[in-house]
């Protein structure tokens, strides 16, 4: 396989990809409110969740849950609930003073882990693969810029292209969110930009579960 078959895909998945979503989200926040390693293992967990989704596409399990609709509306609707419990954790944290547990808490804090970098990893991952959304995209740009010609570990070796593209990117996100100026900034605005990022979360998870 000649790599510039793949440039017009990964291209076209960067430029999506830097478009401020859910996932910025998640990592930006963990980066402000605790650290750059911190943000950093969100990224990865994303990457993760996206190197999921890619290899998903390729073994054709969108064309499965295509002929399951109860099955794919299942997992629809539950991405949609986790991310609308997500945020509404987000702004009950926000707005109750002196609560127990940080607002920047992952995944782990809050069922008792230790472990924060594996905490914020789990973070990362569980808010991208909450997105069935991004099978369809992984199928369509797969089957729109690539021939079907290709063997499994081909499209495999793209998809693990897409995962690093994509760690390296939120990575980066995570870096100049955890500047001190940046962090600073948030903690000064902390209260409402949690808030904020509650109703980023909602309204995700409520247009997910509208989509069909």
């Amino acid at each position: 396989m000649s790599f510039s078959l793949a440039v017009p895909l990964l291209t076209t998945f960067l430029v999506v990809l830097v478009v401020p979503g859910q996932d910025f989200v998640t990592v930006a926040r963990l980066a402000m409110s605790r650290s750059r390693s911190v943000g950093i293992a969100a990224a990865s967990g994303t990457a993760t969740g996206l190197l999921f989704w890619a290899l998903a596409s390729v073994l054709g399990v969108s064309a499965l849950l295509d002929d399951h609709v109860g099955l794919s509306s299942a997992l629809r609707i539950g991405g949609a609930v986790t991310l609308m419990a997500f945020g509404m954790y987000s702004i009950v944290q926000a707005l109750r003073a002196g609560s127990m547990t940080p607002l920047g808490a992952s995944v782990g804090d809050r069922i008792g882990l230790n472990q924060s970098l594996m905490g914020a990893w789990a973070t990362g991952l569980l808010s991208n693969l909450t997105n069935i959304k991004l099978l369809v995209f992984f199928s369509s740009i797969f089957s729109g810029f690539l021939p079907d010609n290709l063997s499994v570990p081909e499209n495999a070796l793209i998809a693990l292209a897409m995962a690093t593209i994509g760690f390296g990117w939120f990575s980066l996100v995570a870096t100049l969110g955890s500047h001190p100026r940046v962090a600073q900034a948030y903690h000064r605005a902390r209260r409402g930009m949690d808030v904020a990022f509650g109703l980023v979360f909602i309204a995700a998870g409520v247009l997910i579960a509208l989509r069909h």
